[in-house]
């Protein structure tokens, strides 16, 4: 707010700080008010939960398999360790 409002700000940057608040709770309280009138009622919540454990629970995987076959590497480097870069 401070940036949309810079000239007020400026003047009085308390004011526009309180005015930010001000819209920020009225948001909150409107987010809170749409959440509650949403929530389901203890029977929709038993009704969701039974539905939910009727359903079909069998699942699909997709696996994909890789074989590595030659690393290139047919002897360790000098030294007896392999360094590998990524």
């Amino acid at each position: 707010m401070m940036r949309v409002m810079d000239r007020e700000a400026t003047i009085n940057p308390s004011a526009v700080e309180e005015k930010a608040r001000k819209a920020m709770a009225q948001r909150q309280d409107a987010h809170e008010k749409a959440n509650q009138e949403r929530k389901l009622t203890p029977e929709e919540r038993r009704a969701k939960k039974r539905k939910k454990l009727q359903e079909n629970t069998d699942y699909e995987v997709t696996v994909a398999l890789f074989r590595y076959v030659n690393s290139g590497f047919t002897t360790l480097p000098q030294g007896g360790a392999a360094r590998f870069v990524w």
